[in-house]
């Protein structure tokens, strides 16, 4: 929300819209805001997926200062659908992998984005985007730690098993060989190594 929050008072836009993409390339809302720094839920916050397969598509920013006019967005059921005025989208990349995308707009405002706002999105996303990767690495750690500590467990709980297994075929052995002799229980502890 603090990316977002960032992006919305720097540009000045109405809304905004951080979206995420997952390992599977499916693309994921992770947070949208007002410039009054209010959450917005869906399906109260709709907004043009046609630009942001664009910006997907092509990996570089889009800016439109009149969505309703841009020969880009013309086949954009969305854009005409929620007559959205001026909107802008940028990549979220980190050492060349996009991890999301940054997308504002202005219902009402036509020629809301300049290039410096622009510019000034593209600076927040890949500050956004090193720190989703940061994140991502540190619970990729976090589970190969955890991952590591289960191995360890399993080999112990192998361990344990077979030591156990290895008992319990001494002693039918030595039941089995012992059959038809009389015991008086003295010697169980000596077999199990007590």
């Amino acid at each position: 929300d603090t990316t977002l929050d960032m992006a919305l008072e720097a540009v000045g836009a109405e809304r905004g819209l951080l979206v995420l993409l997952r390992p599977a390339g499916e693309t994921e809302i992770a947070a949208a805001r007002n410039l009054n720094n209010e959450a917005l839920e869906s399906p109260s916050f709709a907004y043009s997926r046609t630009v942001i397969e664009e910006v997907r598509r092509t990996h570089l920013p889009l800016s439109t200062s009149d969505a309703q006019e841009d020969p880009r967005l013309a086949g954009s059921k969305s854009v005409r659908f929620q007559r959205r005025r001026s909107i802008a989208c940028t990549p979220m990349s980190s050492q060349g992998k996009t991890v999301g995308f940054l997308y504002v707009d202005h219902l009402f405002l036509p020629g809301g984005f300049g290039t410096s706002d622009l510019r000034l999105l593209e600076a927040i996303g890949s500050m956004a985007a090193a720190a989703i990767e940061r994140a991502m690495l540190f619970r990729e750690v976090g589970h190969r730690e955890r991952l590591s500590a289960l191995g360890t467990a399993m080999a112990s709980l192998a361990h344990e098993l077979t030591n156990g297994l290895s008992v319990i075929s001494y002693l039918a052995q030595a039941i089995h060989q012992g059959a038809g002799q009389s015991h008086t229980g003295e010697e169980w502890p000596d077999l199990m190594g007590m």
